[in-house]
C-alpha cells in the first residue's frame, strides 16, 4: 500500500514538472494573447499541420504511454 502511494506521488511530481516546463517554454516563445487570437492560429495553420504530420508517430506514442499510465493508476 505504501509503495503504491509513493509511486503515485512520484508520477504526480514528474507529471507536474513536465507540464510546468512545457507551459513555461510555450509561454516564453508565444504570447498568451496570441494563443487566444484566432488570426494567429489561422496564420500558423500550415506550420501546426506540418508539425503534426511530421511527428504523428511520436505524438501517438506519447499519448498512448500517458493513457496507459493514467489508466494504470
Amino acid at each position: 500500500m505504501n509503495r503504491s502511494l509513493n509511486l503515485k506521488i512520484i508520477l504526480g511530481i514528474v507529471y507536474f514538472i513536465i507540464f510546468t516546463a512545457g507551459i513555461y517554454f510555450l509561454l516564453s516563445t508565444i504570447d498568451i494573447k496570441d494563443l487566444t487570437n484566432y488570426e494567429f492560429i489561422k496564420s500558423n495553420k500550415e506550420i501546426i499541420s506540418k508539425y503534426k504530420n511530421q511527428n504523428f508517430l511520436f505524438l501517438s506514442i506519447i499519448f498512448i504511454i500517458f493513457s496507459i499510465i493514467w489508466d494504470w493508476q
